[in-house]
């Protein structure tokens, strides 16, 4: 096994391995040199915060956001956007009809700006507990910041929703 002479990706720490037969899969829009048009940030990817929730490994989903002040229990991305501009943002969930109905808020946060703060807005669908896509709306990612995307409730109505991922596609 051995590394490159220099740093293969300026932003990431990269291991190259060689898998004989094998197909290797890289998530859309994080492999090295990838153009970006389609990311998806999955849940296990993400920061917990708060104190109840929970990934689950076997499911591979986030839950358990039950409402609290502080730490908020929520879901944090920190993206690095290699490529800036609108993206279209989706987030894949399930959740059992009797749960639906919550407010979100899905925030963006420039660390490095804090004038680029954005703020969509949703509210939970019922989805029969099978894993579906809904449209969140547009974000704007500038290039060279330090940005992070947080989920979070508003009310305990939907805690059992399980989030798989948010996908984000350059419009």
């Amino acid at each position: 096994f051995t590394l490159p002479d220099s740093q293969v990706d300026p932003y990431n720490t990269v291991i190259a391995a060689e898998i004989s037969d094998s197909i290797a899969e890289v998530t859309p829009g994080m492999g090295y040199k990838d153009p970006q048009k389609v990311i998806e940030l999955h849940s296990r990817d993400a920061k917990l915060g708060g104190e109840e929730t929970r990934y689950d490994r076997d499911g591979r989903y986030a839950t358990n956001f039950i409402s609290s002040v502080s730490p908020k229990n929520e879901l944090m991305w920190y993206h690095y956007a290699h490529d800036p501009g609108n993206f279209a943002v989706s987030i894949e969930y399930s959740v059992a009809s009797d749960d639906a109905g919550s407010n979100f808020n899905l925030s963006l946060i420039n660390k490095d700006n804090s004038t680029g703060k954005q703020v969509l807005k949703g509210t939970i669908q019922p989805t029969n507990g099978a894993y579906k896509t809904f449209a969140v709306g547009n974000m704007t990612f500038r290039a060279g910041e330090a940005q992070m995307i947080i989920f979070g409730l508003n009310d305990d109505k939907s805690k059992n929703l399980k989030v798989r991922k948010l996908v984000l596609e350059k419009l």
